[in-house]
Order: C-alpha cells, then structure tokens, then sequence
C-alpha cells in the first residue's frame, strides 16, 4: 500500500451532524454514450493522481498532465482551461506537496517541481543522481526528500536525506546514516515540526533536533506490531499519525504525536491502500471496499461490497469524501460515518 501524506487539518463540527446514510446511486458514474449514434464510448478516465474537492457536485482531477473538471460528481469530466482558476493549488496524490508558488512530486525516480499547477515539469538538479522515494513539506519553506543515491551497483545503497529551509532552492544533506548510526533503509519520511520527525523502513527512526542525532522507536514496540516492512508515515493532525507496511494488514497509530504507537489490524483477508483519521476516534480506510471505525481503529465496519475503491481524498471544510479507482464517488463523510453505526 501506498500511503499517500498530507498537511494536518482540523475536523469540522459538520461531520458529526446526524444524516442518511444512504448512499445516493447516482453518483456512480457511468459509461458515457454518443447519443445521436448510440455507440457505448469508454467510460471516463478516474485512475486520478490527484483530486481536488470544489463541492459535491464539482472536482478537479488530473490525471496524464491533463486537468480535468466535473460539475455533476464525476460523471463526466471536460478539459480544464489554463485561463480557467477554479482548480488552481492542486493537492496530488499519492506523493505531492505545494511549498510557495510550487508543486512537487516524485516522478520517475526524480524529484520533479511544477510553477503551473501540474501543466509542465522540471526535475529538481541539485538532487539529481539521487533515488528519491519520498518527501514531505512542513510548510512552505522547510521540506525534507528522503532516497538513495544511484551508484554502479544499483539504487540499494545507504538512505540520504536532504532538507530545505527556503522553499527548495536549497537542499542540505543531514546524513542521516552517520548521524542515525545505522545503514538501514528507509522509505517514508514526515515532519512534525522544524526540528522533529520521523523516517521509517528497516528501523523507525525519531529525531528532535532537525536531523543531528535519532532515536529507535523500533526498540519500544512490541513484536509483530506491525506487519512487513513499515514504508509510510503520515500525521493527520499534530498529534494523530499513523505508520503503514509494504503489506498493509497491520499498522500503528499514534494520539500523541509520535511518543508512544499503538498496533491496529485491518479486518480479515483486507491490506488497506489507504488509511485517515478524522480525529481520535474515527477513522476511513479503503481496499476496494470502503471501511470506516468509531473506536480509533480496534474495529473496521465495510459500508459497502464494491472492489473499486482504491484511494481517497477528503475535505474537511466542505465535510466531503472522494473516492475512486475503478469508479468515482461523492459521499458526505457524514454519511460515511453514519452509514456503519
């Protein structure tokens, strides 16, 4: 599973306003027709790397360098026009961030940066030869890339990680292997604040003083705490994060900012694709179908029997969910929390 990591955002009251939790059929896109020779065409396209939530009714998605928008929950999408700004400040998924004026992502192993919200790409030079395999954004300014450098041997060398303090002009090696005293791999990163987070892969590794030393929070979890190899780590709020695996049917959360973890299990026969907690209680998952739990993650209620569901986006403000990967869905995240309880 590839977890997706984004900003801390704060829970609005809406989502916990009684509703229906009645899933609305249509807003199950389907296939499109040409009327006037009625011919099937292909459905459209919503294996999106990035959605942006407008309103129920209306998102922008962005998928193969192309935007596109939908103003009646995804049943049919039109090219977005660049003179067009409704879907400006795109947030993409699963590894985007904005800092400043620009939109980074990894892609093709390089850290690459947009100045037009996604239209066009160059890749950042001053990490150039490095394996990139993840990164994270405080804030507009501080960000750290975390990866391998690409040697004659392959891309399986001792993990670098590189951070900036002014919007990724400039990037400076903390080294994490001297500093960590381990050749570990490592494959997520996320920082809390200037001075402290975490990076996760063969050791869960926790620093407090912007890289110059780290602690093993490896050594303070049980055995089997969490299944395969931890490969994400994401915050929802500045104390709400969770820890996932390459095999997803075990992960960690934490209610205290990373001091102490906790192990949660999916429920049987389910490696979740992608986990969000909306506070300490409720959380969202999906594997195809769509989960959701009212006890911070003990137990896991499947609100439907689709296979179709493989990534997510939410909006607290808006108090809206947005699902797809075989199909695209709208639901009030009201509804959603309602509709397994």
């Amino acid at each position: 599973m590839e977890l997706l990591r984004f900003c801390p955002l704060v829970l609005c009251a809406c989502l916990f306003l009684s509703c229906s939790g009645n899933v609305d059929s249509s807003l199950v896109p389907q296939p499109k027709t040409d009327d006037s020779a009625n011919v099937p065409v292909d459905p459209v396209r919503v294996d999106f790397t990035g959605v942006k939530v407008l309103t129920k009714t209306s998102q922008c998605g962005y998928v193969d360098g192309i935007v596109q928008f939908t103003n009646d929950a995804g049943k049919s999408w039109q090219k977005q026009e660049e003179s067009e700004s409704k879907c400006r400040k795109f947030e993409f998924l699963p590894r985007t961030r904005v800092a400043n004026s620009e939109t980074y992502r990894i892609w093709n192993e390089d850290l690459s940066y947009s100045e037009d919200d996604g239209r066009t790409w160059l890749s950042v030079e001053a990490l150039r030869g490095i394996y990139i395999k993840d990164f994270h954004f405080l804030d507009q300014e501080n960000g750290w890339v975390l990866g391998s450098k690409i040697t004659s041997l392959g891309k399986d060398s001792p993990s670098v990680l590189f951070a900036t303090g002014d919007g990724g002009s400039t990037w400076n090696d903390l080294d994490i292997t001297k500093n960590s005293k381990t050749n570990a791999s490592f494959f997520g990163v996320w920082m809390r604040t200037r001075d402290e987070g975490f990076v996760v892969g063969d050791s869960i590794l926790r620093t407090t003083d912007s890289g110059k030393s780290w602690e093993n929070v490896s050594n303070k979890l049980p055995s089997e705490a969490i299944y395969g190899v931890p490969h994400g780590i994401r915050f929802f709020t500045n104390d709400v994060g969770v820890i996932t695996s390459n095999q997803g049917g075990r992960f960690l959360v934490t209610f205290d900012g990373g001091k102490t973890w906790e192990s949660r299990t999916a429920p049987p026969d389910t490696s979740f694709r992608q986990i969000e907690y909306l506070d300490n209680k409720h959380a969202i998952a999906v594997d195809g179908a769509i989960f959701v739990t009212g006890d911070s993650g003990r137990s896991w209620h499947k609100i439907n029997d689709s296979d179709n569901f493989t990534v997510f986006k939410t909006s607290r403000e808006l108090g809206l969910g947005v699902f797809w990967g075989k199909d695209y869905l709208v639901l009030e995240l009201n509804d959603v929390l309602q509709s397994a309880f």
